[in-house]
């Protein structure tokens, strides 16, 4: 017969089983595993000897004609959202207005004689920044590239530059793309704008054919990572001790968008831009209210 004591240890024991199971499976799904595991599964054959599927001839042809770097626009393409556009990059004109509102002075207007820290709000995640000077900035951004091309983001009303973005890491044989060194002025992080930027470019992307766009990060780019989610980018995992950047460890984290899931991923973007510019009109109304009571 089983005393008390025994009973007691027991019913510890089992106790700390439980709390042991419920420990490692609260731990694995913070850290994400069920959801790696789940991601990976999606697509992945079970059996043996399944074969691929072949992909259609009009994918395959595309392949065989983009060229190494990413094409531009064309002087006369625009990609055209309600509060941003985005543009080809001309050295001639753009450099010396882009290095301005990265710099961390004040400017007025749309940027609101915003003074700030370039390094803490545009480039510390970065390969490249902050720059001394226009020249500096252009020598970084003119340098031969093989496999990117560089983009402006303009203000749609005024039509002056607010940011930039990169395609790069371009391989066209495989119909994959990355969208990177993604960067607005501070009067412009926060707003609708980068939510349509995104937009803009993977409608246009998926648009011409290809398959993947990637979206990399410095794994202490928090602001990053949680962009890439909130913008439709499914984790697909972390490389760790990746790169070295400014002498510092780089763990790279990666997020994609794949064409086969682009109508739920567009659907969301354009409901995130709906909600953000209804947000910004109510701000914009409250404001000019409250400022027509200051003057009356």
């Amino acid at each position: 017969m089983l005393t008390p004591v025994v009973l007691i240890g027991i019913a510890a024991g089992a106790l700390v089983f439980v709390g042991s199971l419920l420990a490692v499976f609260l731990l694995l799904r913070q850290g994400g595993s069920f959801d790696r595991m789940t991601q990976e599964a999606v697509g992945l054959p079970t059996t043996l000897g399944e074969l691929k599927p072949l992909l259609y001839d009009e994918l395959l042809e595309k392949a065989q004609k983009l060229s190494a770097r990413p094409p531009p626009l064309g002087a006369d393409r625009l990609l055209e959202g309600r509060r941003v556009c985005v543009r080809d990059f001309d050295a001639s004109t753009d450099v010396a207005d882009l290095f301005a509102i990265s710099c961390g002075q004040p400017r007025g207007g749309i940027f609101r004689d915003l003074r700030f820290d370039a390094d803490e709000m545009i480039w510390r995640h970065l390969s490249h920044g902050p720059f001394a000077s226009p020249a500096e900035f252009k020598s970084c951004y003119c340098a031969e590239e093989t496999h990117a091309r560089h983009f402006v983001v303009t203000d749609r009303e005024s039509k002056q530059a607010v940011g930039m973005l990169t395609l790069g890491q371009h391989s066209p044989r495989n119909l994959r793309i990355e969208l990177m060194d993604v960067w607005l002025a501070p009067a412009f992080q926060g707003t609708a704008a980068l939510t349509e930027v995104v937009l803009l470019v993977l409608k246009f992307l998926f648009g011409n054919g290809y398959r993947r766009v990637e979206w990399r990060c410095d794994g202490h780019n928090v602001r990053a990572r949680r962009a890439a989610h909130s913008l439709g980018f499914t984790f697909e995992g972390v490389m760790r001790k990746h790169r070295i950047v400014k002498k510092c460890n780089c763990d790279t984290v990666v997020f994609a968008a794949i064409n086969s899931e682009w109508g739920v991923v567009e659907e969301h973007l354009q409901h995130k831009l709906h909600q953000a510019l209804q947000k910004e009109e109510a701000n914009a109304q409250a404001g000019a209210e409250s400022d027509n009571k200051k003057t009356r």
